[in-house]
């Protein structure tokens, strides 16, 4: 039996947040998660709409422990994989703002290893367009020795040594191509300038401003507290990917953990440009069409990409989690949504196809 359990409003949204949606767009929204569950098998799924004047909806269903079949409870921490992105865009951003980095300094200038003449700027890290080859995805042999030994650790300074050494996916700034490998190298050169690991950089200059209690910037290979686990439903078994002790692969790009609450007002801060100058928001909406892994192209900013109509935000998926923000910054709509499969790119369709429902349903009732 499926549980679930709709909120229409929780003691973290805020007392101008509690209308609710009318019935027929929360029935919609149902009948869209519906569909989302039925084609990803997801055991569980937190999902929440926040439309300021319109109304709230969250949703959790199914099981955050299969073994035990807790259901998924709204403080539950998640795995949020490459959303990690936008955070430690934000932290270079910043830095940008304090006058401690060029968006268009070459990289070397910060990486000694990187060689010289490199034509790679730091924005093209940021955007993606350096053409900087990502092995975590795209490399077999580094694939094959991660998958056979995930505990021997490798550097991020190494990662974005053997990326570099690989073909490029295209000249520097001649194109777009998503890869790790660029903010393993960010990650890098926040650390260079700062003094700081990069963990700390990111609690001192936006989980502790924000109030981010939940957020963490992962480096063991289990959550702490009451969390949602991972799985990946294969056809012959289930695997339980909660525990990664291949953590040391994840890093800047993808390693946070965090919770529903801190990524309402993660999201909304980064669709707003909170913590950054006008100047640097400028800089981060300025969109360019890249490729991943997904068939086709996407908007992608400066560690955020463009979804729907006028949602800013980002996709993280990491073994057995797949996670969603999205916020509007003219209407002050944010969605975020947690799903606890992912074992193949038809569950990556099926969490974005969600998303993008739930912004036509939003739309519609907008009109």
């Amino acid at each position: 039996m499926v549980l679930l359990m709709s909120f229409w409003a929780s003691d973290f949204l805020g007392a101008e947040e509690e209308r609710t949606f009318d019935a027929q767009t929360r029935g919609k929204m149902e009948n869209a998660l519906d569909k989302a569950m039925e084609k990803s098998r997801s055991p569980a799924v937190i999902a929440a709409v926040w439309a300021p004047g319109k109304g709230t909806w969250t949703a959790m269903r199914g099981k955050a422990d299969i073994k035990t079949s807790r259901p998924p409870q709204i403080g539950d921490k998640t795995r949020i994989g490459s959303i990690t992105k936008t955070f430690t865009a934000v932290a270079v951003l910043q830095l940008v703002d304090e006058g401690k980095i060029a968006l268009d300094d070459p990289i070397e200038k910060y990486l000694e290893f990187v060689p010289a003449n490199s034509e790679i700027t730091v924005r093209q890290l940021l955007n993606h367009s350096s053409g900087i080859f990502d092995p975590e995805n795209d490399d077999d042999d580094f694939r094959k020795a991660v998958n056979e030994n995930p505990s021997k650790a490798v550097s991020p300074r190494k990662i974005v040594e053997i990326a570099m050494k690989l073909q490029p996916y295209n000249k520097p700034g001649e194109g777009g191509h998503y890869s790790n490998a660029n903010y393993k190298a960010l990650g890098l050169i926040v650390e260079k300038v700062t003094g700081k690991d990069l963990g700390t950089v990111l609690r001192e200059k936006i989980f502790d401003k924000l109030g981010l209690k939940k957020t963490v910037f992962a480096t063991k290979p289990e959550i702490k507290g009451k969390h949602i686990h991972g799985y990946a439903l294969l056809p012959d078994r289930t695997i339980d990917t909660t525990v990664r002790p291949d953590m040391w692969e994840l890093w800047a790009s993808g390693n946070m953990v965090s919770a529903l609450e801190d990524q309402k007002k993660w999201a909304e801060a980064l669709g707003r440009g909170t913590l950054l100058s006008k100047k640097s928001y400028k800089a981060m909406t300025d969109w360019i069409e890249i490729e991943g892994a997904l068939p086709g192209k996407f908007k992608y900013g400066l560690g955020v990409d463009l979804v729907g109509e006028g949602f800013i935000g980002h996709a993280g998926a990491v073994d057995g989690y797949y996670s969603r923000i999205a916020h509007n910054p003219e209407t002050g709509t944010t969605i975020v949504v947690f799903f606890n499969n992912l074992s193949a790119r038809e569950d990556v369709l099926a969490y974005e196809g969600f998303l993008h429902e739930l912004i036509d349903i939003l739309i519609e009732d907008w009109k």
